[in-house]
């Protein structure tokens, strides 16, 4: 209660310091911007009302300092969530809670935020556990998902709100909120990470014709939109419209004929294509053969397209459970602390380290990345002559799968090398 209250004293002294009468009380209309200004959830006019709604207040009401106490509370117990969406938001996370544990690990928590439309990705997953994960269990309980959801949204009005601020053209006669083209709202999607954006969207081609947005009308495009791909992405497995357009060309490859289905020889050589090295032993046979099973909803042995992308699913979750474990393995053997990788993650996310002269983000560093982030350690001595050759010979020793080019399990070893031979003075 004392930190509600701390809140609502700044809330007043807000609107006291830019009124001339300094009334000591708040309208539902100031709440939005003023929750905004103070680094509170954010909340969309509408949504301001459903909570005063909520504490039994009328959307017409002045709120007094005793009045806001509560509100805060609720609004902060919700993270800002209406209750449909609370409900939507837990039914989400049960449904991907696979093993009934009561929380959901990285693969899980990977299916559940792109469950909810928002973009997600290897290296995101892992910031959000890292932000998220309280107790450090490698795992999110429910309310730690709230939470991530509750963040991840934030961020859309938060864009929306500094776009705005950034393009808007003052109203005429300085009456109104700031308003811009409902276009825009494409930059936006692009900044917290939808790019590339739908083909065909109804929403962003309402945007065309639309009038003016305001900040809020911005957040409610971004909303709108992000809707739009939740239910795309259901449809699609939670694979991106690129990679549907990828798997249906291979599908058809394998389908000369257009007949809508694979089977017999086709199908076995899509399922090799997908697997590939998961089929290295009688186990993963076995296994392949259960998702293969599992893939088949009508159980006629054939597969159409909406069963060959259930497929592809299960075969890019295996190979993420492979990458999960060899990081694990990596973890161990090299020695290095949580709080040391956690760092490194850090570096990684902030192209500082890992990531830095990653250009195609492909999350994959070549030997020339390498040797340019050494050189920004140690200096020249990892591009002369003996350095180059040394840092080639640490590389091949790391490299586990002969690709030529480091993931970040293989990054862990090189580290781990160089500095237990301080090389150049690396340690």
């Amino acid at each position: 209660r004392r930190v509600r209250e701390i809140e609502a004293r700044r809330l007043l002294k807000e609107v006291a310091d830019s009124e001339s009468d300094a009334l000591q009380v708040v309208g539902a209309d100031e709440l939005p911007d003023l929750l905004l200004d103070l680094g509170n959830v954010p909340l969309l006019p509408e949504q301001v009302k459903e909570f005063m709604h909520l504490c039994g207040y009328l959307s017409t009401s002045q709120l007094t300092f005793e009045d806001l106490i509560p509100l805060l509370e609720r609004i902060r117990e919700a993270e800002g969530f209406s209750k449909a969406e609370l409900e939507d938001i837990s039914q989400t996370f049960r449904s991907h809670d696979d093993d009934g544990s009561g929380s959901v690990s990285y693969l899980e928590l990977e299916k559940a935020v792109v469950s909810l439309g928002f973009p997600a990705s290897f290296e995101l997953v892992q910031g959000f556990l890292e932000q998220f994960d309280i107790g450090n269990k490698g795992e999110l309980e429910e309310r730690e998902f709230l939470q991530l959801v509750g963040t991840l949204r934030k961020a859309e009005i938060d864009m929306s709100v500094a776009f705005v601020g950034m393009n808007a053209a003052e109203p005429t006669g300085g009456d109104g909120d700031p308003t811009v083209a409902a276009e825009i709202v494409r930059k936006v999607l692009a900044a917290v990470g939808y790019a590339p954006l739908l083909t065909e969207s109804d929403v962003l081609a309402r945007t065309a014709v639309a009038e003016p947005v305001t900040q809020w009308g911005l957040a409610r495009l971004v909303a709108d939109y992000r809707a739009e791909l939740r239910g795309k992405l259901e449809a699609w497995r939670g694979f991106s419209e690129a990679r549907v357009t990828e798997l249906r060309e291979e599908f058809g490859r394998h389908d000369p004929e257009g007949t809508g289905v694979l089977k017999g020889a086709p199908l076995r050589q899509v399922v090799g294509e997908l697997f590939g090295n998961a089929r290295r032993s009688a186990a993963a046979n076995a296994r392949v053969a259960e998702i293969i099973s599992a893939a088949d909803a009508d159980g006629s042995g054939d597969m159409d397209f909406q069963e060959f992308l259930g497929l592809a699913r299960a075969a890019m979750d295996e190979l993420t459970k492979e990458k999960m474990q060899k990081e694990r393995d990596a973890v161990r053997a090299t020695g290095f602390s949580k709080t040391e990788l956690k760092e490194f993650r850090n570096a990684r996310r902030m192209r500082q380290v890992f990531h830095m002269f990653d250009a195609d983000g492909s999350g994959d560093m070549e030997f020339s990345e390498l040797q340019q982030m050494c050189a920004l350690l140690v200096g020249g001595a990892a591009e002369g002559a003996r350095g180059e050759r040394e840092l080639r010979e640490v590389l091949k020793q790391s490299d586990q799968d002969g690709g030529g080019v480091l993931d970040f399990p293989e990054f862990l070893h090189v580290l781990r090398t160089l500095a237990d031979k301080n090389w150049c003075g690396i340690g």
